[in-house]
């Protein structure tokens, strides 16, 4: 009798730790998402992207890419890669090299404001971040257009382009701006709750998965197998699946874990930083490159050529940069984000 209320006090503190941290973790998140959220979704319908774009276009000669790709690349940078997908999916002439060094240049490099901003929440500087992601972009994107060369360059298959136009901003009356707002606020509500739907069951999925395997101890041993991969990029053996996170999730699970792990002490300043770095260049290999592939990109490049990349820079960062850096100079994590 006394072992089966054993039991049922460890299934219990088991149930209690996953739902509490899944629901600091699901806040943590979504705190940083819907402010931000709300602040694109207006930037989108007040039609300014357009303008932005304007002085970026000639620059895309240096990646091999059109002028049009500019309003792809920023509009992925802002908002997510399939934003730029959709756009050049309707570029007539677009090359399947083309396409693949936008995919390499977009999903290193997208949704930098709410990323950025879930980032710092585990102590990584936005500056740091932005910087690491638009420098990897660029030299990524310059990188395989010099290693695709002349080759892959048969079209791309192309869509119609959407003829759901948003609606423009216009104060003539009322009524017309009755509509717009509207428009703006069922739009922003859609993404939050595409958000809720996605993020929330991914967070509480990941959170007791994870705790459940360090209850049972199985943790222990994932972690002993997956850390001779890890452990020359300096990267902790508790640090090592918070990477593993991050790398097939994306950045925004990746955070989570690793601000749980952190809280827990069961990782380093340096493993953040590290891992920060690989999951800036590598993140949500997956989902984000399955997108592209199926629009007609080479996954040789998007997926394995880019992993290794992200190896060999993470490799040399902790050899001969991370190994000098005082440790003063790593950020904590703050607790109030």
């Amino acid at each position: 009798m006394e072992n089966k209320n054993k039991i049922w006090d460890i299934i219990f503190n088991f149930l209690k730790s996953a739902f509490k941290k899944s629901l600091k973790t699901f806040w943590f998140v979504m705190k940083i998402i819907i402010p931000i959220h709300f602040i694109l979704t207006l930037f989108v319908y007040l039609d300014i992207l357009k303008y932005i774009v304007i002085p970026f276009a000639p620059l895309m000669a240096l990646f091999g890419l059109p002028g049009e790709a500019a309003l792809a690349i920023i509009s992925s940078n802002l908002l997510t890669p399939i934003a730029g997908l959709s756009i050049v999916t309707s570029i007539p002439g677009f090359t399947v090299k083309q396409l693949t060094v936008l995919g390499i240049m977009t999903l290193i490099s997208h949704a930098l404001v709410a990323e950025s901003a879930v980032l710092k929440g585990i102590g990584v500087p936005i500056k740091r971040s932005v910087i690491i992601r638009v420098c990897g972009m660029i030299i990524f994107g310059l990188l395989f257009s010099l290693i695709i060369g002349n080759k892959l360059d048969s079209p791309i298959k192309t869509t119609s382009q959407n003829n759901d136009e948003i609606i423009k901003l216009s104060f003539e009356s009322w009524n017309t701006f009755w509509t717009w707002f509207k428009e703006l606020l069922i739009s922003f509500g859609n993404k939050i709750w595409g958000s809720l739907k996605t993020i929330g069951p991914m967070i509480f999925y990941l959170t007791f998965g994870i705790e459940f395997l360090k209850v049972t101890k199985i943790l222990d041993h994932i972690n002993f197998i997956l850390h001779f991969f890890t452990k020359p990029l300096g990267i902790s053996r508790s640090g090592t699946i918070p990477l593993f996170v991050g790398m097939f999730f994306g950045i925004t699970y990746g955070a989570s874990v690793i601000m749980q792990s952190y809280e827990n002490n069961e990782m380093t300043k340096d493993d953040i930083l590290i891992i920060s770095l690989f999951v800036c260049l590598s993140h949500a290999i997956i989902e984000d490159t399955i997108y592209y592939v199926n629009a007609g990109a080479n996954i040789w490049y998007l997926l394995i050529i880019r992993i290794l990349l992200t190896y060999v820079i993470t490799f040399i960062y902790n050899k001969f940069v991370l190994k000098r850096k005082p440790k003063e100079e790593i950020v904590e994590i703050t607790n109030n984000i």
